[in-house]
């Protein structure tokens, strides 16, 4: 505790200005050994720590993809806490039975903690929840890397920059603590997912907007000069309700440098850096338009006995853009309705559906009439 104080006094006037919250806690320990000084001194640090806490708790969204405990767990395993007091005062303390409790009251500093908690990862920020998906493909490799096949994985740096970038401009990027294969279930494991499952991971999460897309790296050579590594950026902007995709955003950025390692590194901040104005003045534009309305769609489906058929068609409608739920109305031996939740006419379904290629199978499209689509599922020959 003595060095927690030099470190307030040292702190001094330099942190004088900073935005201030008082937070009272209390703190208990056991007296061992009959050594009241110990306890006291042990109940004393626990409250301070509650104390900071508790303003942490209070600045993290409300939100599922935010795991309150591991954000402050991470602020006591980086021994972060002392630098972010800027004094305390004991209320009250005494000895219970064969413990120690004490009440303080401390001043937190409210700026230095939310730098804290953005440099772990964890947004306090009250703009508009965004959600990124930016996969990473570096030269050599044939497939990208991307976070959610590995939640608990670090070092995604285009999607860091990004989300550091937007959050100085106003937005509130999701952190992705705490995640688990059950919520990600829409794009787990998929490198590039479409966009309506993007979409409908970032309803769960209570993203209003989902930043969906691949940060792709080449390796250029110069004869006279030292190698570079140019990175493009290919960014879909979806707005969650309405399921609607804003606009398409392409970024590039090019470093010439000896050590190719370090050149990957400086074009990946680089894209998400330098991407982030385009994309928060596009989503702040989207935010004054109103949603776009979606419609309930009957789809009545022949050629259903063919299981493997109707599965693969099934799969493929849920996950059209625009297409925000199924549900299976009616189901015969060989006969099917569905009813979705689009964005878009019918004749626009439609004519995606029959746009697509199956493999096995073709669309074909017998009748439509408001609110209803006759098809059904003819194999190829």
């Amino acid at each position: 505790m003595v060095i927690l104080v030099i470190l307030m006094v040292a702190m001094g006037q330099a942190v004088a200005e900073s935005p201030v919250r008082t937070v009272e806690a209390t703190g208990m320990a056991k007296i061992l050994g009959n050594n009241v000084a110990e306890a006291k001194e042990t109940a004393l640090q626990c409250a301070i720590l509650a104390a900071l806490e508790k303003a942490a708790l209070e600045l993290l969204p409300k939100d599922p993809s935010v795991s309150a405990f591991q954000a402050v767990g991470a602020l006591f395993a980086a021994n972060r806490m002392p630098t972010l007091l800027q004094g305390y005062k004991v209320t009250a303390e005494g000895r219970f039975g064969e413990y120690y409790r004490t009440a303080v009251q401390a001043t937190i500093l409210i700026d230095p903690l939310k730098n804290v908690l953005s440099e772990s990862g964890i947004s306090v920020g009250s703009g508009p929840p965004v959600l990124i998906l930016i996969a990473e493909k570096f030269p050599g490799y044939d497939k990208p890397f991307f976070w959610w096949g590995n939640p608990a994985s670090a070092g995604f740096l285009c999607e860091e920059a990004l989300g550091s970038s937007l959050t100085h401009l106003g937005f509130r990027p999701l952190s992705r603590q705490g995640l688990s294969e059950s919520v990600l279930a829409p794009v787990w494991m998929i490198p590039e997912p479409e966009g309506a499952r993007a979409i409908q991971l970032g309803a769960a999460l209570g993203a209003e907007f989902v930043l969906l897309g691949t940060a792709t790296l080449m390796e250029e050579g110069a004869q006279d000069q030292a190698p570079s590594v140019k990175g493009l950026l290919k960014l879909r902007l979806l707005r969650v309700k309405g399921s609607e995709e804003i606009a398409t955003i392409v970024q590039t950025a090019v470093v010439s440098q000896a050590d190719t390692g370090a050149a990957i590194n400086r074009v990946l901040r680089m894209l998400g850096t330098q991407v982030a104005e385009e994309v928060a003045a596009t989503l702040n534009a989207a935010k004054e338009k109103p949603i776009p309305k979606s419609n309930l769609i009957e789809i009545t489906i022949e050629g259903t006995a063919k299981i493997r058929f109707y599965a693969q068609f099934k799969q493929t409608l849920s996950g059209l853009q625009g297409v925000r739920n199924l549900i299976v109305k009616e189901m015969k031996p060989d006969t099917a309705i569905v009813v979705v939740d689009y964005q878009g006419s019918g004749q626009q379904l439609a004519d995606t559906l029959t746009s697509r290629t199956f493999g096995a199978f073709s669309v074909v499209v017998q009748e439509i009439s408001t609110g209803r689509i006759h098809l059904a599922l003819v194999p190829n020959p």
